[in-house]
C-alpha cells in the first residue's frame, strides 16, 4: 500500500508517553463501545422505543458536559496524568454496576439511566486532560497523524472566563464547533440502530451489533489509511467535504433495503467522520495557546459530546412521530444542507490551513489563534 495511504506512525515512534496514553485509551474506548451497544439493546427491549434509546444520550449529556468542564479546569491546574488514570477507573465501576443491573431478574430502566449518567460524568472528567496532553507530546506538524491514531480508539457549568473569551474571539474555533454540531445533531441516528437491526432488517441482536459496529469499522479503516491526511493543507475545505459525505451516506442508509449495503454506507460515513474529526481537532489545537488548551479542549469536548445527545433525541423523536427511515433520511440531508450553509457563511472555515512542518517544537506553536 502506498505510504501516503497508510497510517502515519511517526508520533508513536517519537513519543513513548504517547504510546502509553493511546494504549490505555484504546482499552477504555473498547469498554465504552461495548457498554453503548449493550445499553441501547437493553433499553430498546425494555421499552420498544427509539426515543427511549435516544434518551440514553440525553440523560448522559449533562453529567458528561459537567465532567468535561470541570476536567478542563483541573487539566490546566493539576497533573493531567492523575485525571487520565482516574477517569476510566471511575467509569469502569459504573459499568460493572450497569452489568449487574442488566443481569437482575427485573432490570431497572431508571437505574440503568442513572448508572450511564455516572459513567458519562467520570469519562468526561478525564477527556480534556487526555486530548490536551497530545499537543505537548508531538510536534505540531504531527498533530493530524496523532489525532488519527487517537480517533481509532475513541468525546453548562462555568469555565474560566479567559477560555470563553478566547473561544468567542476566535472565528475558527466557533466555525469548527458549528460544523461538528451540524454533523452530530442532524446526522447522528444512533438511537435508531436497535430498530434498524431488529425491525428494518430483521437481523436480531447480531444485526444490531453490526449496525453499531459499522461506523467504527469505517473509522478504523480510515485511520489505518490516514497517512495522506497529514498532507492536507486546506483542512477547512476537507472538513466541509467530509461532513457532506457523512450526511449523504447517512441519508442513503434510510432508503436501502439490504443490511450489507446499509453497513457499507455506515462504514463510509464512519471513515468520512474520521477524516473530519482528525482535521477539526488539528485545526482547533493548532489555534489554541498552551495556557488555555485544557479549558478550550473542555469546551470543545462538551460541545462534541453534547451535540450527539441532541442528535439522538432528535432522531428518536422524529422516528416516533413519523418513521425511522424518514428520520434517517431527513437528518442526513439536513447535515448536508448545514455544511453547505456554514461553508458559505463562514469563509474562515473554507480558508483554514494546517502547518505541515513535522519538526517544529510544540512550544513554538502556542499562538493566540
Amino acid at each position: 500500500m502506498p505510504a501516503a495511504l497508510t497510517i502515519d506512525l511517526r508520533p508513536l515512534r517519537r513519543s513513548r508517553d504517547l504510546r502509553f496514553l493511546l494504549g490505555g485509551a484504546s482499552l477504555a474506548q473498547l469498554g465504552t463501545a461495548l457498554v453503548a451497544v449493550a445499553a441501547g439493546l437493553q433499553v430498546y427491549r425494555l421499552t420498544h422505543s427509539s426515543l427511549a434509546v435516544g434518551a440514553i444520550s440525553g440523560v448522559a449529556a449533562v453529567p458528561m458536559i459537567a465532567g468535561m468542564l470541570a476536567g478542563g479546569v483541573l487539566a490546566d491546574a493539576w497533573d493531567r496524568r492523575w485525571l487520565i488514570v482516574a477517569s476510566p477507573c471511575l467509569a469502569g465501576a459504573s459499568s460493572v454496576a450497569l452489568a449487574l443491573n442488566a443481569g437482575a431478574p427485573h432490570p431497572s430502566l431508571w437505574l440503568a439511566y442513572s448508572l450511564l449518567a455516572a459513567a458519562a460524568a467520570a469519562a468526561g472528567l478525564g477527556g480534556p486532560a487526555g486530548t490536551a496532553a497530545l499537543p505537548t507530546l508531538v510536534a505540531p506538524g504531527l498533530l493530524p497523524a496523532t489525532f488519527a491514531m487517537s480517533a481509532t480508539v475513541r468525546q453548562l457549568a462555568a469555565l474560566v472566563a479567559d477560555g470563553l473569551r478566547h473561544a468567542r474571539r476566535s472565528a475558527l474555533v466557533i466555525a469548527v464547533m458549528l460544523i461538528d454540531a451540524d454533523a452530530t445533531v442532524f446526522g447522528m441516528p444512533q438511537a435508531l440502530f436497535p430498530a434498524l437491526g431488529l425491525e428494518t432488517f430483521h437481523a436480531g441482536p447480531t444485526g444490531v451489533g453490526l449496525v453499531y459496529a459499522a461506523p467504527a469499522a469505517g473509522a478504523l479503516l480510515g485511520a489505518l489509511t490516514s497517512g495522506w491526511v497529514g498532507g492536507v493543507r486546506h483542512a477547512g475545505r476537507a472538513v466541509l467535504v467530509a461532513v457532506t459525505v457523512w450526511g449523504v451516506a447517512i441519508a442513503a442508509v434510510g432508503v436501502v433495503p439490504l443490511l450489507p449495503v446499509a453497513l457499507g454506507l455506515l462504514a463510509l460515513a464512519g471513515a468520512a467522520d474520521l477524516v473530519s474529526e482528525v482535521l477539526r481537532n488539528s485545526l482547533l489545537q493548532q489555534s489554541v495557546p498552551e495556557a488555555l488548551r485544557g479549558r478550550l479542549t473542555a469546551l470543545w469536548l462538551a460541545q462534541a459530546d453534547g451535540a450527539p445527545a441532541l442528535g439522538n433525541l432528535e432522531a428518536g423523536g422524529v422516528a416516533t412521530l413519523v418513521t425511522p427511515a424518514f428520520s434517517i433520511v431527513s437528518g442526513g440531508l439536513a447535515c448536508v444542507a448545514g455544511a453547505l450553509l456554514l461553508g458559505g457563511l463562514m469563509p474562515v472555515l473554507r480558508r483554514a490551513r494546517l502547518h505541515l512542518d513535522p519538526d517544529r517544537n510544540p512550544a513554538q506553536s502556542s499562538t493566540g489563534g
